[in-house]
């Protein structure tokens, strides 16, 4: 790559010609943008010699235009630009890299192959990750810079920074392969198994996540469709060969009961929801005699709401009654099982705001829970790995001054801090409740 002293300079556009693209856009401007900015949008490549040629042509910008403007100018530059191109990009970079957002810098990186790639893109992604700048575009760009200087170490931890800062499924899935494709991190290991009677392929990508911040490095196993009891109870099956250290077994009550999106009769209900309870202690006895390992099993949820309306309850036993009893004996017969567990999935639900139903992936895709609870859902399974692979933190360490109570004793005196039944106080209150149950499940309270 030529030094910035041997670059040609960059080819002066036809003033004349872009001076009627202007006065026509300028024309045709009844929002009032900036025609410029409209150029950029129209012919980015003739927008971004002109404000080579011409850099007072900008002014007319405010900053957050002027951003967007230059942001669209050098997306311009991909995989077939042209030596004259990446002349004008490494530019356009030298002179505006400042004002370019981290996602533009990133996306430059990606786009351009590194043997043509200007080094002052190189230096511009890498002064901005050093200054903290953590958006998606500009992490995925250290990703691939990591990947190219063969510090595969470093391109997994960006990894691990770009799902915690984009939380999306197509991130996920991303960060997922691009794992793969790198090779063992060189972390403990853990095999964890997936059971399940509907779609639950999309945490697996959230879970691989989830593991590795703990420093995990998980291998994960999918039963095929709605094959969760088989896997279980046949010998045969590759559930046993897996040799799961952890599985996870997840069957919806509307695939068991789907007499549910009618209005079954309570005599029916508790005879379905017997059934249903049957089937799921049968796996999990079964699971528990031969693996000897932590089987965790959602508890029940529907998607499908009582049909009574108003009336529900009204006319019989409401269908949350019956699911929440539904629940407690579920959780009654896991009890007197070694090593399992119940996750509480409709309290996650709540908690995740994503809802307890997708209609339309519900029947298309057989999905159960929505894909916005996903991340939750793998953070409540990392809970369970965790702590079975001997890494859960046993103690906790606290402040006093506004940690344990509101205030400086020193300062406000004992009268002057703030503990009580409304706020200021009540949080703090709140605060020392939760601490108090921690000695009970083997935590250590300590204080600096």
């Amino acid at each position: 790559m030529p030094s910035k002293s041997e670059l040609e300079p960059a080819p002066r556009a036809d003033t004349g010609l872009l001076e009627s693209i202007l006065a026509a856009l300028r024309a045709a401007d009844p929002a009032g943008r900036s025609a410029l900015s409209l150029l950029g949008r129209v012919d980015p490549v003739a927008a971004r010699r002109l404000v080579l040629a011409n850099p007072g042509c900008l002014s007319g910008l405010n900053p957050a235009g002027r951003t967007e403007l230059l942001d669209a100018l050098v997306r311009s530059g991909g995989a077939t630009a042209t030596p004259g191109d990446l002349a004008e990009l490494e530019q356009l970079t030298l002179r505006h890299g400042k004002e370019l957002s981290p996602d533009a810098v990133g996306s430059l990186v990606q786009r351009l192959p590194a043997s043509t790639r200007p080094a002052v893109v190189v230096e511009l992604a890498n002064a901005l990750l050093d200054g903290g700048r953590l958006e998606p575009g500009l992490l995925r760009a250290a990703v691939e810079l990591a990947r190219e200087r063969g510090d595969l170490l470093a391109a997994h931890r960006w990894l691990t920074t770009l799902g915690e800062v984009d939380a999306t499924l197509s991130t996920a899935t991303w960060i997922h392969r691009v794992r793969r494709e790198l090779g063992s991190q060189g972390l403990p290991s853990v095999r964890i198994a997936l059971l399940s009677s509907y779609t639950i392929d999309q945490v697996v990508p959230y879970l691989d996540l989830e593991c590795r911040r703990a420093g995990l490095e998980p291998e994960i196993y999918v039963a095929p469709f709605n094959t969760w009891a088989r896997e279980v109870l046949d010998p045969g099956a590759k559930l046993r060969g897996f040799e799961p250290d952890i599985a996870f077994l997840s069957v919806s009550l509307d695939d068991l009961v789907p007499e549910l999106a009618g209005d079954p009769s309570d005599a029916d209900l508790e005879s379905a929801g017997t059934e249903a309870i049957g089937r799921v202690m049968e796996a999990a006895t079964q699971f528990s005699g031969w693996a000897g390992k932590p089987l965790v099993v959602h508890a029940f949820h529907s998607a499908l709401p009582g049909p009574r309306g108003i009336l529900e309850g009204r006319l019989g036993p409401a269908r949350s009654s019956w699911l929440a009893a539904l629940n407690a004996r579920l959780a009654d017969g896991l009890r007197s099982l070694p090593f399992c567990y119940l996750l509480d999935l409709p309290d996650l639900l709540a908690r995740s705001a994503a809802g307890v139903d997708v209609p339309k992936l519900r029947h298309l895709a057989a999905m159960r829970i929505p894909p916005a609870a996903m991340p939750a859902l793998a953070r409540a399974y990392a809970r369970y790995v965790v702590p079975q692979q001997g890494l859960t933190r046993k103690c906790v360490v606290l402040d006093l001054d506004n940690t344990l109570w509101g205030g400086v004793v020193g300062e406000d005196g004992p009268n002057g801090i703030r503990l009580g039944a409304t706020s200021p106080g009540a949080e703090y209150v709140e605060f020392q409740r939760f601490l108090a149950t921690l000695p009970d499940r083997g935590f250590l309270l300590a204080i600096a």
